[in-house]
């Protein structure tokens, strides 16, 4: 059995921001919305560091990210180039920011 995910990572999102997340024009349905998400590699509003060092970072404990996991069903992906697209499709009550930044997107695939 396998299973893939897509996880997209938002910076600047609203807890209550609504996204349309595509694949190849296919919509995905969020299965894992984490308003409360860190992530010790994502340093904004700062910029990156230099690539290399240690690897050795710390979690900033205000950073206020957005983690979406949305079911990726194996049919939709293409061999070679894959499209993604994210948009809002509704601002939140909550939202702090005019622009949201996509600040990592992933695959993640499974076997069972």
């Amino acid at each position: 059995n396998v299973s893939v995910t897509l996880r997209c990572i938002l910076f600047q999102a609203g807890e209550d921001d609504v996204f349309d997340i595509r694949l190849n024009g296919v919509a995905l349905p969020v299965t894992t919305r984490d308003p409360d998400w860190k992530d010790a590699q994502i340093f904004s509003p700062k910029p990156q560091p230099t690539s290399g060092g240690k690897g050795d970072y710390k979690v900033n404990p205000k950073q206020r990210l957005l983690r979406l996991d949305c079911a990726a069903p194996l049919g939709v992906w293409r061999r070679g180039r894959n499209q993604v697209e994210i948009r809002i499709s509704a601002r939140g009550q909550s939202s702090l920011k005019p622009v949201v930044q996509l600040e990592k997107l992933e695959a993640h695939l499974r076997y069972q």
